[in-house]
């Protein structure tokens, strides 16, 4: 981002303007303003105090929900943030970074990509990450084709059905994810650590099932022929759609959030803005906000309330690390947001600050301690 480019942000912030992307960018520079001390010269203290306090305030309150009412308070300090940004950012090559605290040690841990595999019904694995972009692999009744952007489009090839229904596996790995493009036009978002198990019959009977972890899935229109998710313990139907599954075994409940159309899961209709949590097959609905269950699509952790055990699965799987507890805090429940391109000490150092918990990375094994 250049020098004027941040301005532009940050003046749309002070006039109560900026969107919900642009207000992610200027709290990301905000992180590192704080940690640079020489670009508090030339402020008062009284000046400092007020801008930190209320500019915190903000960041320590969900990130989505009622963003332009809050503006008034926010513009004052985004305009002098601006200003005093502005002359510093931006005229030192030195890369903005968080000191690493004792303890906390992560060259060799980085944040998850495009990973996948494909296991065929005959048992045969290929690591669908060494394909190259562009490129394509025939096998057996099937072709899978890598695009540019690193997204797959799984086809089946018409001239070698046959009458008996074969299953194939797409999963990724911890520290992976994929977008999947299927032959009825829907698409699949696969977050890490997830497994889905796709019919060769797709076309004519839509139905994948979703054996472990989370996916976002927007789903083809057709009126004649639903479409079905199929998940331990439930099954959503819809007929052309956007929602999100997340039913990592981990968490002992799958949670269905809709963010366009109507599905059914079970005997519950769910609308969008809607939460299904299936617990054991009871299932209870909820008013949530969607953006927040997808904000792993956008690449960001968000963390609602959630307990320190919850956290700490996601940044495992992510990272592809294995957590330790020599201490467990209870009763602690997260809310927040940070972006997955983050390194892990970064991640780890944010939520370090909390009262009495601390980290200890050895090799690829993180030690909560006390």
């Amino acid at each position: 981002m250049t020098k004027t480019e941040f301005l532009l942000i940050a003046n749309r912030v002070a006039t109560g303007e900026a969107s919900e992307q642009e207000y992610k960018i200027y709290l990301t520079y905000y992180n590192a303003f704080q940690v640079k001390e020489s670009a508090w010269d030339g402020i008062s203290d009284e000046e400092k105090s007020s801008i930190k306090n209320l500019l915190s305030e903000r960041i320590d309150q969900h990130i989505r929900p009622r963003i332009l009412s809050l503006w008034p308070r926010l513009r004052l300090a985004a305009a002098v943030m601006a200003l005093v940004i502005g002359t510093w950012l931006f005229t030192t090559n030195e890369r903005m970074s968080v000191p690493e605290k004792p303890g906390i040690s992560s060259a060799s841990i980085k944040p998850g990509m495009n990973k996948a595999i494909l296991t065929m019904a005959s048992g045969k694995k290929f690591d669908l990450t060494a394909l190259e972009k562009g490129a394509s692999l025939k096998l057996e009744n099937i072709s899978i084709t890598k695009r540019n952007d690193g997204s797959l489009i799984y086809s089946i090839l018409p001239h070698r059905k046959s009458q008996e229904v074969s299953y194939n596996n797409i999963s990724t790995p911890r520290g992976g994810h994929i977008e999947i493009n299927l032959p009825d036009g829907s698409h699949v978002f696969l977050n890490t650590a997830s497994d889905m198990k796709i019919p060769s019959d797709l076309v004519e009977n839509r139905r994948v099932e979703l054996l472990e972890g989370e996916a976002f899935f927007e789903i083809a229109h057709n009126k004649h022929k639903p479409f079905r998710v199929i998940s331990p313990n439930q099954t959503i139907e819809v007929l052309g759609t956007k929602f999100n599954v997340n039913a990592y075994a981990e968490e002992n409940v799958i949670k269905t959030t809709l963010q366009e159309g109507l599905v059914r899961v079970g005997n519950n209709i769910i609308n969008p803005g809607q939460q299904a949590i299936n617990s054991s097959g009871h299932i209870i609905v909820q008013s949530v906000d969607p953006e927040e269950a997808i904000a792993w699509m956008r690449g960001d952790f968000f963390f609602d309330g959630n307990s320190f055990e919850s956290t700490m699965n996601m940044i495992s799987r992510w990272y592809d690390v294995e957590i330790v507890y020599d201490y467990k805090p209870s009763g602690l429940h997260l809310s927040g947001q940070i972006s997955r391109a983050r390194s892990i000490t970064e991640v780890l150092e944010r939520l370090q600050e909390l009262e009495n918990v601390r980290f200890k990375i050895e090799g690829r094994r993180i030690r909560v301690i006390k």
